[in-house]
């Protein structure tokens, strides 16, 4: 098999079982997580390092997630009027090749037609 893609999560009320099923997954090594409650980031950062066995970075702010990480794909799971936003910016970083979010993917069908668009 080939190298897994190193991916992040950002959200973590919710995307604490996207990262779970990540990184049971032979396809994805979780390298980071962010949420704006640290303590929670903390807390699945260290329970995914135990699955995975790699270090799980821990970011409050995920635009500096996306810089220091360099991801291939990002699991957004915050709150859909920050959909957009987000997948915006993981989708003009170079190094990722696909955005996964949480539904519903946007508030309005302009801000889902500028995720397609970014994606």
């Amino acid at each position: 098999m080939s190298k897994k893609l190193k991916a992040v999560v950002v959200g973590l009320n919710r995307g604490k079982a996207l990262v779970t099923a990540m990184n049971n997954s032979e396809y994805f090594d979780v390298v980071a997580v962010c949420d704006l409650k640290k303590d929670l980031a903390e807390e699945v950062s260290k329970e995914a390092g135990e699955i995975s066995g790699i270090q799980v970075n821990v970011y409050t702010d995920y635009a500096e997630m996306l810089r220091e990480e360099q991801p291939e794909v990002v699991g957004i799971a915050t709150h859909n009027t920050l959909h957009c936003e987000m997948t915006v910016a993981a989708a003009e970083t170079p190094s990722v090749k696909g955005v996964y979010c949480e539904k519903p993917m946007a508030v309005s069908m302009e801000e889902a037609r500028t995720m397609m668009k970014a994606c």
